[in-house]
């Protein structure tokens, strides 16, 4: 049976370090959260699309010097993927640094320096939460409020990580609290059904990966634990009214999070 786990211990964090970052990175996050590393530039692509990465770590200034330019165009294929420069410090780094920083580059750590567990952790954490979803949660407490504790968590997660959850049912899983009082808890907070609820976290993630250039259905589809990119494009024409790979040119972030307000809540 699944059980529910915080966010922190399922975020998928993406490195691409010399070892001895690495082995900083991995000592800071413990056993239990291995980073996902990228051996090669190429495989960081590859990583991207088939996993719901939600923050990287990259040291610009690494390999080559023609590095932080192969930085930049990440940053501009994946813009809803936060990236933390993570380098020595070095004048190689704090050249690719300044390049970076014009270039919209907001957080960086120095190996050795400002790379303690508690700075380094809590860098990680604000950086991996979604704009979206502090948004959705936010508009969506006053009902979350009138849950179960475990299942206001579960609802928190779903929107949070919802690659997590394969189907519906796996809210009353995950809080371990029968199918049937889940139904009954959401109609007494006014939520509609878990299905309904379940498909619009899993859209509001959707909408925000499919914002990036580099995205396409398929590997959204694929992050978000679709078995075909088709049930994607029914749930996005269910909620949104229109094919996924025509969101960002004909609906707003603000229109977006207003559909699925309207369908999560009665």
């Amino acid at each position: 049976m699944l059980q529910w786990v915080s966010p922190d211990q399922t975020t998928l964090i993406l490195a691409y370090l010399p070892a001895r970052l690495l082995r900083h990175l991995q000592f800071v996050l413990g056993p239990d959260r291995p980073p996902l590393a990228a051996r090669t530039w190429p495989e960081i692509n590859e990583l991207i699309q088939a996993n719901p990465v939600s923050v990287a770590l990259i040291d610009p200034s690494s390999d080559h010097p023609g590095k932080a330019l192969e930085l930049e165009q990440l940053m501009i294929a994946y813009p809803s993927l936060p990236m933390i420069a993570y380098m020595p410090m070095t004048p190689q780094a704090f050249a690719a640094v300044t390049q970076l920083a014009e270039k919209g580059l907001r957080q960086v750590l120095l190996y050795s320096h400002d790379d303690g567990a508690p700075r380094f952790l809590s860098l990680l954490d604000q950086a991996r939460t979604s704009p979206l979803t502090t948004r959705m949660i936010s508009a969506l407490t006053p009902r979350l409020q009138l849950l179960p504790l475990r299942l206001a968590k579960a609802v928190e997660t779903l929107f949070a990580e919802p690659h997590l959850f394969p189907n519906a049912q796996d809210l009353a899983k995950v809080s371990t609290i029968p199918l049937v009082r889940v139904h009954r808890a959401f109609r007494e907070a006014r939520f509609a059904t878990p299905k309904k609820v379940f498909i619009a976290a899993k859209m509001l993630k959707a909408y925000s990966y499919l914002g990036d250039p580099a995205h396409s259905v398929q590997s959204v589809a694929k992050k978000l634990g679709y078995r075909h990119a088709r049930i994607l494009s029914d749930h996005s024409n269910e909620l949104f009214e229109m094919n996924p790979s025509r969101l960002h040119t004909y609906m707003t972030e603000d229109q977006a999070v207003e559909k699925v307000l309207r369908s999560v809540c009665l």
